[in-house]
């Protein structure tokens, strides 16, 4: 866990100042449409629980000033929820959270879900640019994150995760992948790394399609053999880096006493997002930034 400021520092006091909070950084929205795409404004309305409404002056459509944002379906009020974002933002374990926010562990869990769920938008319902290109070397490897269980009569297979990340950026990309098989391995490779990049990858006879790719081949590719040595003596091959990254997305496990099998795309795109989407020291404001351009529905 993170050493980071305790809510002691007081974020927001109340409910009506966690509201305005809001509103500021943009976690509801600064501008509403009615059903019948009229502008909407924000009137007052003593009958509603924060006293204001979004009401339509053509067609007097009324909703609620929370309606789409995170806060819309929630029944713990705005300035829980803000608490429990900032206690995310900084890593807190389920348990630290429980007690500075005093909420139920159920409650952590679906308030972490829905904030992970923000990061799978960003992460993976965008096209992204592929990296690499001549002169960029990309390290590529699979890493295991759940192995193969037997669940009421069914059998549930391994559940892996494959990935790249160039040297000389720093950039990455990572899938949970339905398997290790040449083509899903190969769809991936095409789709997230340019043409002319340098590929170093291990043995793992998924990536041998790599060699056979027809002429002229796309991609150098040089493989390190792991059962021998961490790096291949003759070209200086090795995967280290990319090693260094599944370490690091494998100690959430430890976080959260395990992940379960259902929940490790949303664990995989927040680590995304927290690797290549945050830009400053201050992770409470970036998960502000994050939910401001998050659509919730």
């Amino acid at each position: 866990m993170n050493q980071s400021p305790t809510l002691s520092s007081n974020i927001v006091n109340d409910e009506d100042e966690a509201l305005w909070y809001a509103i500021e950084n943009k976690l509801i929205d600064s501008s509403k449409l009615c059903n019948n795409d009229h502008l909407m404004e924000i009137n007052v309305d003593n009958y509603s629980k924060y006293g204001i409404i979004w009401k339509c002056p053509l067609c007097s459509e009324k909703k609620s000033i929370l309606n789409g944002s995170i806060f819309s379906d929630s029944k713990i009020g705005i300035l829980k929820m803000i608490k429990l974002i900032y206690c995310w933002s900084h890593e807190y374990s389920s348990k630290h959270t429980m007690m500075e926010c005093s909420v139920s562990d159920k409650t952590v869990t679906s308030v972490f879900s829905l904030l992970r769920n923000a990061c799978f938008q960003l992460v993976y319902d965008k096209e992204k640019e592929p990296i690499g290109g001549p002169g960029y070397t990309i390290e590529v490897d699979e890493t295991l994150m759940s192995r193969r269980k037997y669940n009421r009569g069914r059998m549930l297979g391994d559940m892996w995760i494959f990935g790249g990340i160039c040297r000389e950026t720093g950039s990455f990309f990572a899938y949970l992948v339905p398997n290790r098989k040449s083509e899903t391995l190969l769809e991936i490779i095409q789709s997230n790394i340019l043409p002319g990049t340098t590929l170093i990858s291990d043995l793992w006879k998924g990536y041998l399609i790599l060699d056979s790719l027809p002429f002229p081949q796309p991609y150098e590719h040089l493989t390190v053999n792991h059962s021998i040595n961490f790096v291949d003596p003759i070209t200086n091959a090795h995967t280290q880096r990319i090693e260094r990254l599944w370490r690091g997305l494998k100690e959430i496990k430890s976080r959260y006493n395990g992940i379960q099998r259902k929940d490790i795309d949303l664990h995989l795109a927040e680590f995304i997002w927290r690797k290549s989407h945050v830009k400053s020291s201050d992770l409470f404001i970036e998960a502000l930034r994050l939910l401001s351009n998050t659509k919730f529905i």
